[in-house]
C-alpha cells in the first residue's frame, strides 16, 4: 500500500482507540484498607487518659472509572456509612504505626457513641460521608485526584496524591491526605473542659483494591 493511503487508516485506528470506553471498577472493603488515623491532643490537661485512634471504614462502596493512559474519561465517587465506621479493630493500629494502648470493648463502644453523636458526626442527620471527584486524570503512577468530600452535610474540595496500577481488570490506588475537624465545622471531640481531648488534624490513608465486574 502507498505510505500516504496509509495515513487515514492510522488517523482512523488513532480515533477509535481514544473513543474506548474507560473501564469501571468496583472498590469495597475486600482487600482493601480505608482509615482515619485520630490523635490525641498531648497539650490537653488529662492528657495522659487520652489515646490515638484508627477508625476503620468497614462498609465503604466505591465507583472508579479510571482510564489506564491519561485523558480518558475518569472519575472516582465513594460513600462511606457512618455507623459502619469501627474504632481501632484488630490488627489496624499496627498497621496506622501507632502503639499496642488501645481501650477496653465497652470504652470502644462509648467511643463510638461520641463519635456518632450530634457534636460529631451526628450520624442520624447525616448518615453517609462522600467523595466526588472533579478533577481525576487517570493513567498509572504517581497522579492527584482532587473532589468534594462531605463530611457531617459540609462539603470541602480536596486533593490527594495517589500511586495508581489500573490494566482494565484491577484496580489499585494508595495514598493519604490530612483534614481537619474545623474545615468541617465541627470541633474535636473532647471529654471535658479540662479532660482528654482530640487534635484538630485527621489523616485520612486510602489503600484500596477493586476489579472490573466480571473480572
Amino acid at each position: 500500500m502507498h505510505p500516504r493511503l496509509l495515513l487515514p487508516a492510522l488517523a482512523v485506528a488513532t480515533v477509535a482507540q481514544a473513543q474506548e470506553p474507560s473501564p469501571t471498577y468496583t472498590v469495597g472493603p475486600s482487600g482493601s484498607h480505608l482509615y482515619v488515623v485520630l490523635r490525641n491532643d498531648t497539650s490537653a490537661s488529662l492528657s495522659r487518659l487520652g489515646h490515638d485512634h484508627v477508625i476503620y471504614a468497614k462498609g465503604f462502596a466505591a465507583e472508579v472509572t479510571w482510564p489506564t493512559q491519561p485523558g480518558g474519561a475518569c472519575s472516582v465517587s465513594f460513600s462511606v456509612p457512618v455507623r459502619k465506621l469501627v474504632v481501632d479493630p484488630p490488627g489496624l493500629r499496627q498497621r496506622a504505626g501507632l502503639d499496642d494502648n488501645t481501650i477496653d470493648d465497652d470504652d470502644k463502644q462509648d467511643l463510638s457513641k461520641n463519635m456518632w453523636g450530634k457534636s460529631q458526626l451526628w450520624a442520624d442527620e447525616h448518615p453517609q460521608i462522600t467523595f466526588r471527584s472533579t478533577s481525576c486524570p487517570g493513567g498509572t503512577g504517581k497522579v492527584t485526584v482532587g473532589g468534594d468530600l462531605t463530611i457531617r452535610g459540609v462539603a470541602q474540595p480536596v486533593s490527594v496524591e495517589l500511586q495508581v496500577a489500573a490494566d482494565g481488570k484491577a484496580f489499585a490506588a494508595s495514598g493519604a491526605l490530612t483534614i481537619t475537624h474545623t474545615q468541617f465545622d465541627f470541633k474535636p471531640f473532647a471529654a471535658s473542659l479540662f479532660g482528654p481531648r482530640n487534635q484538630d488534624e485527621l489523616k485520612l490513608v486510602v489503600d484500596v483494591k477493586g476489579a472490573v465486574a466480571g473480572s
